[in-house]
C-alpha cells in the first residue's frame, strides 16, 4: 500500500450525533465528515433510547443495542456516561451489556476496515482487545476529563495504560495532556501526538451583529452538568449592581437544569437569565453572532470547541483558567481568564468588558486571527489524523 491511497477507517465513540438534531460528539461527526473526504469511514456508536428515522448521519453508522431501546440512556445524553451514572445509578446496570455489544461489534466491524480509530478511554480498551483479536492497529484519542479522571479512579487509569501501551498511537486534544502523559509514559513518548479540534471556518460569522440596546448580552453554551459550571457564572451576574446587569443565555440541557432554576429563583434575577436549551449545532453560530462575550466557566476541559468556535465568531472570551482552555484563551491577548474558585473576579471580568467596548473589538480580532494563523479548521485536523493512519497501516 501507498501513503496516499484510500483507507478504511472505523470509528468508535460513546458520543455521536446518531440523528441530525442531536449536538452529542458533534466534534466526532466534523473529524468522520473530513477524513470522509479522502477515505472510507463508518462509525460504531451506541444506540440511543428514541426511535431515530434515517437521516444524512445515518449510511455509514452502525450503532449497536445494549439494553432494551427504552432503557438506553447510558450514552448520547449530556455530559456522556459519566453524567448518566451519576444521575441514575441504575445504568450501572448496563454497563456489561454495553461494553459486550460494543466489543462483539467492534470486532465484526475491524474485520471490514484498516484502521480503528477510538474516542475516550473506554472505547480505546474495547477498540485495543478487537484489534489484538483482528490484528487491527488502533490510534486513541483521549478528550476531555480522561487522563483526569484517571488520576482518581483505578478503572479509568487501567484503562489509560492499556490504551497506551496497547495503541499504535495516542492522540490528545491539548498539549498539556500530551505532556501529561509522556511524562507518565517515558518509554512511549514517541507515539503520543498532539493533534488539536478544528472549526467548521465557513459556517462562523466573521462580523459581530451590534448590541441594539446598550445592556450587553452574555453567552455561555455547554451540558448543563457540574463540571460546567454554569453556576458561577449566574453567582457572578448577581454580583452587578441592577441598573446595569447584563443578560445572560445559557445553551444545553442536562441535569443540573432543576439546581441552576432555583439559584436563578433565589438569586431573584430571573429576567437577566434565558436558559435556552439546547440549540441545533448548525444554529449556534447565529448565537455566537448576537450575543458580545462568550463565557466558559469549566472546572476542566480537554479542549473545548466551545471557545473555537466563538472565536472565530470574533467573541470576546472569558474563561476559567484550567489547562486545556488556556491554551487557547490567553489572558489579555484573545481573552481575559479567571480564577476558577472566585465568583468576583469572574464578575470583575466580566465587567471589565461590559465598560469597554473597544476591548471587546480587540480581544475577538485577536481570537479570530490566532484561528486563522493557527489554522485551526478540521480540514487541518484531518491532514494529521491521515498522516498517523497512513504510518500505522504500513
Amino acid at each position: 500500500m501507498n501513503n496516499n491511497q484510500a483507507r478504511k477507517i472505523c470509528i468508535l465513540t460513546t458520543s455521536f450525533p446518531i440523528t441530525s438534531e442531536s449536538n452529542s460528539g458533534v466534534f466526532v461527526h466534523h473529524l468522520y465528515k473530513s477524513l470522509k473526504k479522502n477515505h472510507i469511514v463508518e462509525v460504531v456508536t451506541p444506540d440511543g433510547k428514541t426511535a431515530t428515522k434515517p437521516s444524512k448521519y445515518d449510511p455509514h453508522i452502525f450503532k449497536f443495542r445494549y439494553v432494551p431501546k427504552h432503557l438506553q440512556t447510558l450514552a448520547h445524553e449530556p455530559g456522556g456516561i459519566p453524567a448518566a451514572l451519576k444521575q441514575n445509578s441504575l445504568n450501572y446496570l448496563s454497563i456489561p451489556t454495553f461494553i459486550l455489544s460494543m466489543l462483539i461489534t467492534t470486532i465484526y466491524r475491524a474485520t471490514k476496515n484498516d484502521l480503528i480509530q477510538a474516542n475516550w478511554g473506554i472505547c480505546g480498551y474495547i477498540a485495543n482487545i478487537a484489534g489484538l483479536i483482528t490484528n487491527t492497529p488502533v490510534i486513541t484519542t483521549f478528550r476531555g476529563e480522561d487522563i483526569g479522571r484517571a488520576s482518581n479512579s483505578r478503572i479509568d487509569k487501567y484503562f489509560l495504560d492499556f490504551c497506551v501501551k496497547k495503541s499504535r498511537y495516542v492522540v490528545t486534544v491539548s498539549e498539556a495532556f500530551k505532556s501529561s502523559l509522556q511524562n507518565q509514559y517515558p518509554q512511549f513518548q514517541e507515539k503520543i501526538f498532539f493533534i488539536p479540534n478544528g472549526v467548521d471556518l465557513p459556517k462562523m460569522p466573521i462580523e459581530r451583529t451590534p448590541s441594539p440596546s446598550e445592556t450587553v448580552k452574555l453567552l455561555t453554551v455547554g451540558s448543563l452538568i457540574t463540571r460546567k459550571n454554569q453556576m458561577q457564572i449566574i453567582r457572578s451576574l448577581a454580583l452587578f449592581p441592577e441598573v446595569s446587569r447584563p443578560r445572560l443565555t445559557i445553551v444545553g440541557e442536562g441535569n443540573q437544569r432543576n439546581t441552576l432554576e432555583a439559584l436563578i429563583n433565589k438569586l431573584k434575577i430571573n429576567k437577566y437569565v434565558d436558559l435556552a436549551g439546547e440549540i441545533p449545532h448548525c444554529e449556534l453560530p447565529k448565537i455566537y453572532q448576537k450575543n458580545d462575550i462568550f463565557i466558559l466557566a469549566s472546572y476542566s476541559e480537554g479542549r473545548p470547541n466551545v471557545v473555537l468556535e466563538a472565536m472565530a465568531c470574533s467573541m470576546p472570551i472569558v474563561a476559567s483558567n484550567i489547562d486545556g482552555t488556556n491554551e487557547l484563551a490567553l489572558d489579555g491577548k484573545n481573552a481575559l481568564l479567571f480564577d476558577k474558585d472566585s465568583d468576583n473576579h469572574l464578575y470583575t471580568q466580566i465587567n471589565r468588558l461590559c465598560k469597554n467596548s473597544e476591548l471587546r473589538t480587540s480581544l475577538g480580532a485577536a481570537g479570530r486571527k490566532m484561528i486563522m494563523n493557527k489554522k485551526l479548521s478540521w480540514e487541518q485536523t484531518a491532514i494529521k489524523y491521515e498522516d498517523l493512519v497512513s504510518k500505522a497501516c504500513v
